[in-house]
């Protein structure tokens, strides 16, 4: 029984993942230190206003400190979380963009013998962008074998064009005809 694959590298496009994460972190800081800032205050002024007497608020110094330290501590365990947690959900992402972005340079190289083939849990829409560009794929693989049968035949006809000269013009005829109607399809 083979070994099913596992995943070992989360990180593998710093720009995607780093903008990704970026976002992610300053939307959850911004909404921590209003929402989180606004109870803290609120709090603590409450309390202070309560125990304004100067060995009240001496007796509340330590517990202030320690409340501080438990709460700083806390934050950053979130924060620290929460950096993994993105990087992880931006790999959901960075992943299939970055292999289907391979697979697009494979094809910029000529080589059309490859689909692209994603997981299944993969981001859908990126599913659904790579079955398009497979489409693509073999449309273009399908011209260029075309193309290849009418540069065969055209090699065939100048063998031929001394022997049978009309024969051999019906059949130019027929193939620019054929490749001025495959032509149109594209919009250039």
């Amino acid at each position: 029984m083979s070994k099913k694959f596992k995943r070992r590298k989360y990180f593998i496009d710093p720009g995607i993942q780093g903008e990704y994460v970026t976002v992610v972190l300053i939307a959850s800081i911004t909404a921590v230190l209003i929402t989180g800032g606004t109870i803290y205050f609120s709090i603590w002024s409450s309390i202070l206003d309560n125990f304004s007497r100067p060995d009240a608020i001496a007796q509340l110094a330590p517990v202030f400190v320690t409340t501080n330290k438990v709460l700083l501590s806390r934050l950053l365990i979130g924060f620290g979380l929460l950096i993994f947690l993105s990087i992880f959900a931006s790999h959901r992402i960075a992943g299939p963009l970055y292999r289907v972005h391979q697979e697009v340079e494979k094809v910029l190289g000529g080589d059309l013998s490859n689909d692209i083939h994603l997981r299944k849990n993969d981001t859908k829409r990126i599913v659904i962008f790579s079955r398009t560009l497979n489409k693509f794929i073999h449309l273009l693989k399908n011209e260029i074998m075309r193309e290849r049968k009418i540069g065969e035949e055209l090699s065939s006809l100048s063998e031929r064009v001394g022997k049978e000269p009309s024969a051999v013009k019906e059949k130019l005829k027929e193939i620019a005809s054929d490749i001025n109607r495959s032509t149109r399809e594209f919009k250039l």
